[in-house]
């Protein structure tokens, strides 16, 4: 028992040894501040602390990680530490391009793969060289991380989505809501030995006459979407899909390769993966562009662009996307008289909702006093201007 727990603390001490992971760790903690400083801009108020940009996507990327060393175990996965290192030259391109959705991992072990096919049989330093033994297991493991990033969009993309403001094509204010998620996986692989200087606690599989040991390596995935048309959970969800079915086609391409392991064919191979996945990242981008806008200021309400975690607005069961057409009794359409409304009843207030199905509800709560946000819904600004657009 003793040495399970002493190989778990190796292994565990090398995942935080890796600089992988701080990368990561660093690009979670810039995207924090970005998302932060520009919901302040939109509504003098963040949404969601910094530190919920780490926390939400803890857990099931610590599941999804586990699942994916079971296979990866099972499949006997080996990667010397010439291709690791190539894999993580890969990924600080990708992070550099301060692009979240570039980092995923058909850009970064798509070009590891590419490079091993170029760097075969040619004059580079010995740390450099990589055999195309390797290129299968790389194969099915960018596979096998491509079905992860499909499952982590479809249950942990649509989670808290940023809402913020921004001018639209008349110069008016619209609401958008930004999706930006940033998953750091564990996952074992195997790795020849004698990389790690090996102890008795630490243990050693052996295949033929090659020995190897296991290593827990950290990979991110990436996955950013902005919405203006439509409330985002359903389009991360569609898009969600989309990615399962280009995971399968990885997949199946990198059974294809392991049955025919020709060079020219897995660069052709990788190619087409890199295309589809700029296809199905720029065509939302292009066709929202040409989408009316669906959080804009209204004659009718006033329409919710976001609501704050904890506040009466969501004990309320506000969405983005209603409007909110009385307020204690005062019908309302900008914030100038949502604000006059709400003095009514300083302690409590009574709202008329107009649902995403264009039924009127009725909901009421109490005020919290001393709080800045008093409900907690951020509204779509009208051009007059107020301390701010929080209610």
């Amino acid at each position: 028992m003793m040495d399970v727990v002493q190989m778990l603390g190796v292994m565990l001490g090398g995942f935080f040894a890796h600089p992988l992971l701080y990368i990561g760790v660093v690009a979670i903690f810039v995207m924090s501040l970005h998302r932060v400083s520009k919901e302040r801009a939109s509504f003098h108020t963040r949404v969601l602390a910094k530190r919920a940009d780490m926390i939400i996507p803890f857990l099931p990327s610590l599941v999804m990680g586990v699942l994916i060393s079971l296979v990866t175990v099972s499949l006997g996965v080996v990667l010397p530490f010439s291709a690791l290192l190539l894999l993580l030259f890969g990924y600080v391109l990708m992070v550099a391009t301060a692009q979240v959705h570039v980092m995923s991992p058909v850009y970064a072990l798509g070009s590891t793969l590419v490079a091993i096919v170029v760097l075969d049989g040619a004059s580079v330093p010995g740390w450099l060289e990589v055999s195309t033994e390797v290129v299968p297991g790389l194969f099915l493991l960018l596979a096998l991380l491509l079905v992860a990033e499909s499952l982590l969009i479809l249950k942990n993309g649509p989670a808290f989505t940023s809402p913020q403001l921004e001018r639209g094509k008349r110069g008016k204010w619209i609401g958008v809501h930004l999706a930006k998620r940033l998953w750091i996986l564990p996952v074992v692989l195997f790795i020849p030995e004698g990389l790690i200087p090996a102890a008795g606690y630490w243990p050693v599989f052996s295949l033929g006459e090659t020995s190897f040991q296991p290593l827990l390596v950290p990979f991110l995935i990436g996955f950013q979407m902005k919405k203006r048309s439509a409330p985002p959970q359903e389009a991360i969800r569609t898009y969600g899909h989309r990615s399962l079915g280009f995971a399968l086609l990885a997949l199946a391409l990198a059974c294809t390769y392991v049955a025919w392991p020709v060079p020219w064919l897995l660069v052709v191979m990788v190619l087409v993966l890199l295309g589809v996945r700029v296809t199905m990242t720029l065509l939302p981008m292009l066709t929202e562009r040409t989408k009316t806008a669906f959080f804009t200021e209204s004659r009718e309400g006033c329409t919710i662009v976001g609501v704050i975690p904890g506040s009466p607005a969501a004990k309320m069961n506000l969405k983005p996307g209603e409007q909110i057409v009385k307020v204690n009794g005062l019908r309302v359409s900008s914030e100038e008289n949502f604000y006059a409304a709400l003095q009514q009843n300083a302690v409590y207030c009574k709202l008329d909702v107009r649902d995403l199905e264009g039924e009127i509800r009725f909901e009421q709560g109490a005020l919290y006093a001393g709080q800045h946000h008093q409900v907690g819904v951020l509204l779509v600004r009208t051009e007059t201007k107020l301390s701010n657009s929080v209610v």
